[in-house]
């Protein structure tokens, strides 16, 4: 298990090839956990939902139930808030106190983002931001265009635990790219407390794997003042 930093949010990260023995993961998850990853037909999903389990149990020592709830996303133990996220292997989990708010995060392998996507992922504002912040961080457009793919995805993580209203790639817009540091408005009422137009602030981090290059990144959702 690897410690990530991305920006204030610690995140336990493990590589697809860290050794945790299948007696390890056994020996740590609930027989509830146990159960459903057994029912799980796919092999690299089944891994992943254990070892992000096995994470989850290791960083707080919890024995006590962790249901998933009705749309299928999990729960914490009492006094904590958390999200999690797996790509090609990698699992990474984050917590926080409940009093952080909630947050959310994602790993991307960015060069599965492939340019023809963008019209999916990006609002109308959003190609002249890449191509702008791709030249002033001198970083490939088409590298940006997977963070923003991860910010999106991270920045739903923190906001439906909220509302548990869904929404896409459309309705958020990325409005600023900076060094390790990203920002995105909801274009839909997504809570009683936030609306049309509310601001979330994240951070990121790219990281190199045995896969290619990935980026992590993280949104996080205040408590209402």
């Amino acid at each position: 298990m690897e410690a990530v930093r991305c920006g204030p949010l610690p995140v336990a990260w493990l590589p697809a090839d860290a050794a945790v023995s299948e007696g390890e993961i056994d020996g740590i998850l609930s027989p509830d956990e146990a159960a459903y990853a057994a029912s799980l037909r796919h092999t690299a999903r089944r891994d992943e939902y254990r070892r992000a389990r096995y994470l989850i149990r290791a960083l707080t020592r919890y024995g006590g139930p962790l249901p998933r709830r009705a749309e299928g996303d999990p729960s914490w133990p009492p006094g904590l808030v958390g999200s999690l996220t797996h790509k090609d292997g990698v699992v990474a989990v984050a917590l926080a106190p409940a009093a952080a708010g909630s947050i959310g995060i994602d790993a991307e392998l960015v060069g599965r983002v492939r340019p023809e996507f963008e019209p999916k992922l990006a609002g109308a504002g959003e190609p002249a931001l890449l191509t702008a912040a791709a030249a002033r961080l001198g970083v490939p457009r088409t590298q940006l265009l997977g963070l923003l793919f991860s910010f999106k995805e991270a920045l739903f993580k923190s906001h439906f635990p909220v509302g548990r209203r869904m929404f896409y790639f459309h309705d958020a817009e990325v409005t600023e790219m900076g060094a390790g540091t990203i920002k995105a408005r909801v274009l839909v009422e997504t809570s009683e407390r936030t609306g049309v137009g509310h601001e979330t602030a994240g951070h990121y981090v790219w990281k190199e794997t045995d896969k290619g290059l990935m980026v992590l990144s993280a949104a996080i959702l205040p408590c209402a003042p």
